[in-house]
């Protein structure tokens, strides 16, 4: 009979800041048996947070669709609904699920629109492009980019920033393919919204 003698592992400080933040992660996500659904709720937007925060996207996502889950069966605001729906869109489009995203945004979008025009409509137009830009669907998301453009005057400092991020973009992008008329018109408005 041959024994083995298991030699004591040995973590960098890479691996134990992961394994660290693993558990970190797992406690913010284990629920205590006499949680309410909205401290739940709660914990899981902060979980979703603090994962995203440091650049564990997988995590994120899980928790943010924890708390989807719960805002659907608790028949949360739609504002609550359409906000969640928008996160866990940019994050599925930051780990790469463009179809993923794309669906999030759609649920998110027919939401908004249900409720009238406004800035979050705003928002959520331009990031469906984005979702359509790296899915290689410029033209498409270029519709998205000329729907949203008379509606800019709304967005908060950050989005303006955001979206004029997206417009420069698209006009390199537009330009490549030759549509030179649109991408003239998207940079004109990224200089627009970016003040210079």
């Amino acid at each position: 009979m041959m024994i083995s003698i298991m030699q004591p592992t040995r973590f960098t400080g890479l691996t134990r800041a992961c394994l660290l933040a693993a558990l970190v992660l797992a406690l913010l996500l284990g629920a205590c048996n006499d949680s309410s659904t909205a401290a739940e709720y709660e914990r899981q937007l902060k979980a979703c947070s603090v994962a995203e925060g440091n650049g564990l996207l997988d995590s994120a996502v899980l928790a943010c669709t924890v708390a989807l889950t719960i805002a659907e069966e608790q028949a949360y605001a739609p504002d609550q609904l359409s906000g969640l729906l928008l996160r866990l869109g940019q994050l599925e489009r930051q780990r790469g699920n463009f179809q993923e995203a794309e669906s999030l945004l759609q649920r998110s979008l027919a939401i908004e629109e249900t409720s009238g025009v406004s800035a979050t409509t705003t928002t959520r137009l331009i990031e469906l492009a984005l979702i359509l830009a790296g899915q290689d669907r410029w033209l498409e998301g270029s519709e998205l980019l000329e729907q949203a453009t008379p509606l800019l005057a709304g967005l908060s400092a950050q989005d303006r920033k955001a979206a004029a991020d997206a417009f420069k973009g698209f006009s390199v992008r537009l330009d490549m393919l030759g549509y030179t008329v649109p991408a003239a018109r998207f940079r004109a408005v990224a200089r627009e919204l970016s003040g210079s």
